[in-house]
């Protein structure tokens, strides 16, 4: 759970476009003896349509993967919108920007208007040690997209 002056944080960073997809990337910062991690992500805002969940990824041969070189089991969860990934033996300090995983959003065909993707802080995100304690962790600005003109007015009154 979120903890605002926990030394660890979570961070949605955004990469870019791709093929018509919003894509961003996940990272652990400031974490001290963390075996495990599990994160999702919330979209919110635009003035209409929604981003929409299309892939999910954990690409463990990334240089700055936060087990890089660690014998690992990772998953990427498609329907739940989860990654997860864990060291089999020991744990990691990192004190700078280690990546978590890759996410990619499709606008739906109504999408208007700044989104913004954070880091889910309920029951879908946490870090854990070896012993499986939760590790309090904070989480940085939510990465935001803007799709066509950022109107605050909304015309309809559904």
């Amino acid at each position: 759970s979120e903890a605002p002056d926990a030394a660890a944080s979570i961070n949605v960073v955004p990469v870019g476009t791709e093929n018509g997809l919003f894509i961003v990337d996940v990272y652990v910062e400031g974490v001290t003896g963390m075996r495990t991690y599990q994160v999702g992500l919330t979209v919110s805002g635009g003035s209409g349509g929604t981003l929409v969940r299309e892939d999910v990824d954990v690409d463990t041969a990334r240089g700055d993967y936060v087990f890089a070189g660690l014998d690992v089991i990772d998953a990427a969860d498609m329907v739940g919108g989860r990654i997860t990934s864990v060291v089999k033996d020991g744990a990691v300090d990192h004190a700078e920007p280690g990546y978590l995983g890759t996410y990619a959003f499709r606008p739906s065909s109504d999408a208007a208007g700044t989104f913004e993707i954070a880091v889910d802080t309920g029951s879908k995100s946490f870090l854990a040690d070896a012993t499986s304690e939760m590790i309090a962790f904070r989480t940085g600005p939510a990465a935001t997209f803007t799709i066509g003109r950022d109107t605050t007015r909304r015309t309809s009154d559904k």
